[in-house]
């Protein structure tokens, strides 16, 4: 499933990861990568809410008890996953705020590293 996420990646911006739900990931001149088991997808929900979608849980990030259980979830796969990086992979209309308190979130449950993914021009 990964692999056809990648795959869909390099020939269009547009991902379909759940029915109806569409990522435009921002494009970037950068070629580089890594390969990670851990992949949070941020969608924009309208002007008042985004969604994280991590290991086929859904988020709402400004409900401080969703928020919770996101941390909650990331801390269970960094013990599973020690050294793995984790990519977030947010729609280009994703406040920039948002995807800092997510890396903020990650790193504060023990992710050493985080990721924000393009879409190569």
């Amino acid at each position: 499933m990964l692999l056809i996420i990648f795959f869909v990646l390099l020939l269009d911006s547009k991902v379909v990861l759940q029915p109806g739900v569409i990522v435009q990931l921002p494009e970037a001149p950068f070629t580089e990568g890594s390969r990670s088991e851990l992949i949070a997808v941020v969608l924009s929900a309208g002007a008042s809410q985004e969604i994280v979608f991590f290991d086929d849980e859904r988020f709402l990030v400004r409900q401080e008890e969703q928020l919770r259980s996101l941390g909650q979830a990331f801390a269970v796969r960094a013990r599973e996953y020690p050294d793995a990086i984790l990519v977030i992979q947010a729609d280009r209309r994703v406040p920039h705020g948002t995807v800092m308190n997510i890396i903020n979130l990650a790193l504060d449950v023990g992710i050493k590293k985080v990721n924000v993914a393009e879409r190569p021009l």
